[in-house]
């Protein structure tokens, strides 16, 4: 798989701005989703590497980890480095 362009990188993190508003205020984790998005935002504007990315969000030992937040934002590392051909948008297609 091939690293993402910078159009590509910049389309997605679009695409995961434009989900923000659309998440339900009603919804059961929208206060979590949205923390996610933003975590997938920042990896993708700050380009940052898996170990960038584990530093950020996946200390396990700080009272801010949050395992879901932590998975949200490798999904957007290993898209943009190629590990993955999961956008990291189409975790939130459909959501409430």
């Amino acid at each position: 798989m091939l690293i993402k362009s910078s159009t590509e990188i910049s389309d997605e993190i679009q695409l995961l701005r434009d989900q923000l508003p659309k998440i339900w205020d009603g919804c059961e984790y929208a206060d979590l989703n949205r923390t996610s998005i933003r975590a997938q935002i920042e990896v993708l504007e700050k380009r940052m590497a898996e170990d960038a990315v584990a530093t950020a969000y996946g200390d396990s030992d700080s009272p801010d980890y949050v395992p879901y937040v932590y998975d949200s934002a490798l999904t957007a590392c290993h898209w943009m480095i190629g590990k993955s051909k999961n956008r990291p948008n189409d975790d939130w297609s459909g959501l409430c």
